[in-house]
């Protein structure tokens, strides 16, 4: 739970910023949050009037250290309230590939660790949505390269 966000009255709409970082070998970076069970993208929410590109570079730096500069959109994911939950959308953006040697430094205060996980193995980590999210930007990711993420109509960057 991120001390910006107040989850006892969660916003009406969550905006989320995720990375899709890969490694050499095609596997995904998750990180495994302390607040809720199962792995996930690096990432979080927009805080109000934040771009969600920002908010995504800013959440990925706050949790793993990592500098990245995505431009491309993977996939955009509607979903609906749950009682854990807002409703919102997630923004998956291409985080690019980095060595897996890379040094992560995992936030302790949010997160239990971060692992390189192979697209077969999601389903052992990750919750079915965000399994299938992952795989979806993934594919997007190597096939069609995604689409880009504009601001007032230019390539953001």
């Amino acid at each position: 739970m991120h001390k910006d966000t107040d989850w006892a009255n969660p916003p009406r709409r969550r905006h989320g910023c995720l990375a899709l970082i890969r490694n050499e070998e095609g596997q995904v970076l998750l990180v495994k949050p302390n607040y809720k069970p199962g792995w996930q993208l690096p990432g979080g929410g927009a805080l109000a009037d934040e771009d969600l590109l920002k908010a995504c570079v800013r959440e990925v730096a706050e949790e793993t250290g990592l500098p990245i500069s995505p431009t491309v959109v993977l996939a955009n994911d509607y979903v609906s309230a749950t009682p854990e939950s807002a409703e919102g959308f997630n923004v998956v953006f291409d985080g690019g590939v980095i060595p897996s040697e890379t040094p992560i430094q995992i936030q302790t205060e949010e997160l239990e660790g971060h692992r390189w996980v192979g697209l077969d193995d999601l389903d052992n980590y990750a919750r079915p949505q965000q399994a299938a999210r992952i795989r979806q930007a993934h594919s997007a990711a190597t096939s069609t390269g995604g689409i880009p993420y504009l601001r007032r109509g230019e390539l953001a960057g």
